[in-house]
């Protein structure tokens, strides 16, 4: 007997993929999908791994340096209002400063987007991390 009772009801099932890897997939007695095994010779090598870290952390400067430089535009675009309207109170709303915000904002959520779906798994167990960290979050 098994000493796990659920492996015991375990079918696996494995399947050609179109690259010519073989991948199995765990299904229950009724053959709903549990699992995807993927064989081990789909693990990254050394610079593969090293390329995805390099690209990760280009990522995250290109993302600081975006926002950093637009904080500097902000504070001249609030120099330029505030001499043509000085008794303006607050200009934080004005449509110049959120149209800058705006474009960057979407700018930086497309390069994430890229990112995120070519780098796949690196990205959820990010999520997973920050996900079980209140403290964080």
């Amino acid at each position: 007997k098994s000493p796990n009772k659920h492996l015991s009801k375990m079918n696996y099932i494995q399947d050609k993929n179109d690259d010519n890897t073989v991948s199995t997939v765990a299904t229950t007695k009724d053959y709903s999908p549990v699992t995807t095994i993927h064989p081990s010779s789909q693990q990254p090598n050394i610079f593969q791994k090293l390329k995805r870290r390099f690209s990760v952390y280009l990522l995250f400067g290109r993302l600081f340096l975006n926002y950093k430089l637009a904080q500097r535009r902000e504070t001249q675009l609030k120099k330029q209002l505030l001499k043509l309207n000085p008794q303006h109170g607050s200009i934080d709303d004005h449509p110049s400063l959120v149209e800058l915000w705006s474009t960057l904002n979407l700018k930086n959520a497309s390069l994430l987007l890229t990112q995120i779906q070519r780098l796949e798994g690196f990205w959820i167990k990010v999520g997973q991390y920050l996900s079980s960290r209140a403290d964080i979050m």
